[in-house]
C-alpha cells in the first residue's frame, strides 16, 4: 500500500475561526459550551482513511463526522473548515459504522461518539468515502484535552 498522508496533530477551530493549536504534547485544550472543528487532510486518492481521537480524562462532549464538497476558502462561493451554516457541512452517521474505543467514558451509536469523563481513544476508519472534505465536529460540554490526527493509504 502507498501512504498518502501521515499528518501531524491537528488544530481545532471554533465557529468564529479562532484556532486552538496543539501544545508540544499534541494535545489541544477545548472549552465547554462551544463547538470545535478539526478539518481532516484527506487525500482523494486514498482507499482507506483513519482518524484517531485521543482524549484526556476530563473532557466530555459529542464527536461527529461531517463532510463537504464545496471549495475551501473564504470567498463567497467557498466554505471554511469551521463554517456553521446549515447545509454546508453534512453529518455522516452510517448505522453500520464500526468505531473501536479504548479507555473509559465512550459510547458509540452509528458514527456518533459521546465521551464522558475518563481518558481513552477512538479510531474511526473510513473506506470508499467520496466526499472532497472531512472534519470532526466536537460539541464540548466539559472542558478538557483532545488529540486528533489522520492517516490514509491507497
Amino acid at each position: 500500500m502507498t501512504t498518502l498522508n501521515n499528518t501531524k496533530n491537528l488544530s481545532a477551530f471554533n465557529g468564529s475561526g479562532v484556532e486552538s493549536p496543539p501544545a508540544a504534547t499534541g494535545l489541544v485544550t477545548l472549552t465547554a459550551t462551544d463547538d470545535f472543528y478539526f478539518e481532516i487532510p484527506f487525500s482523494a486518492d486514498a482507499d482507506v482513511q483513519s482518524i484517531h481521537i485521543m482524549t484526556g480524562a476530563l473532557i466530555a462532549g459529542v464527536f461527529t463526522i461531517e463532510t463537504c464538497n464545496f471549495p475551501v476558502g473564504t470567498a463567497a462561493d467557498c466554505v471554511t473548515g469551521w463554517d456553521e451554516t446549515s447545509g454546508n457541512w453534512v453529518q455522516e452517521n452510517p448505522s453500520d459504522a464500526y468505531i473501536p474505543t479504548v479507555g473509559t467514558g465512550w459510547t458509540v451509536s452509528a458514527a456518533t461518539l459521546t465521551k464522558t469523563a475518563g481518558a481513552g481513544g477512538a479510531m474511526i476508519t473510513i473506506d470508499g468515502l467520496a466526499a472532497k472534505r472531512v472534519r470532526i465536529k466536537a460539541a464540548i460540554t466539559t472542558s478538557g484535552t483532545v488529540r486528533v490526527t489522520a492517516h490514509g493509504k491507497a
